[in-house]
């Protein structure tokens, strides 16, 4: 861990428990051995920073940024120190894919949002492929995650609950090896599900 890294961590973590009710639960599911996928569902642009948090200290996660997030120098700075790397999306960017595919197999967690954006209405949108592509070709696991706030929307003391799920193997998700386009269809509502299962701890 990098000692920006370190740093950032712990001010959010700090930061997070202040200003929030933050709760988590599920995080034993987290693999500590090998690659994985966290698949959370998305509604604030500050989710991936609760994900990181919730999922606590050790080696960086891979996240991938909007390529706009990038262009103001610090900020692509800082982004990277912190484990996020740029994609454009919506043009195939094949290198971005090869990066995520690659830190998977090399024993880190990814974090990438199923959506691919921020839901306007509250409900969860459709899943794009990304997530699925990058599990199938590594086998890694995929770890449902569900982000929930109180207030529907982020807000000042708010409860905030991320929550993880037991992995899904690629077995389960009928993706291990060749799979057809309705294979695919079908893991994502059976991830779909495992998010939409995930109850707030004490409910």
């Amino acid at each position: 861990m990098s000692m920006v890294y370190g740093v950032l961590f712990c001010a959010v973590f700090l930061l997070s428990r202040i200003c929030f009710r933050f709760h988590v639960s599920g995080r034993e599911y987290l693999p500590a051995d090998r690659g994985f996928v966290i698949c959370p569902n998305h509604i604030s642009a500050l989710d991936p920073v609760f994900v990181v948090v919730a999922r606590g200290a050790g080696k960086k996660l891979s996240i991938m940024g909007k390529e706009e997030l990038f262009r103001n120098p610090f900020l692509g700075w800082l982004f990277r120190q912190v484990g996020v790397f740029p994609v454009e999306r919506g043009k195939g960017d094949t290198a971005a894919l090869d990066r995520a595919i690659a830190d998977v197999q090399g024993g880190r967690g990814m974090l990438i949002f199923p959506e691919g954006t921020r839901t306007k209405t509250g409900e969860m949108g459709r899943f794009k492929s990304g997530a699925f592509v990058i599990a199938a070709r590594t086998g890694a696991d995929m770890i449902p995650c569900r982000v929930q706030y109180s207030t529907g929307r982020l807000r000042p003391l708010c409860r905030i609950d991320v929550m993880f799920g037991p992995p899904i193997t690629m077995e389960e998700l009928g993706l291990a090896g060749a799979y057809s386009a309705s294979a695919l269809r079908g893991a994502k509502e059976t991830l779909r599900c495992a998010i939409l299962a995930l109850p707030p701890k004490g409910e």
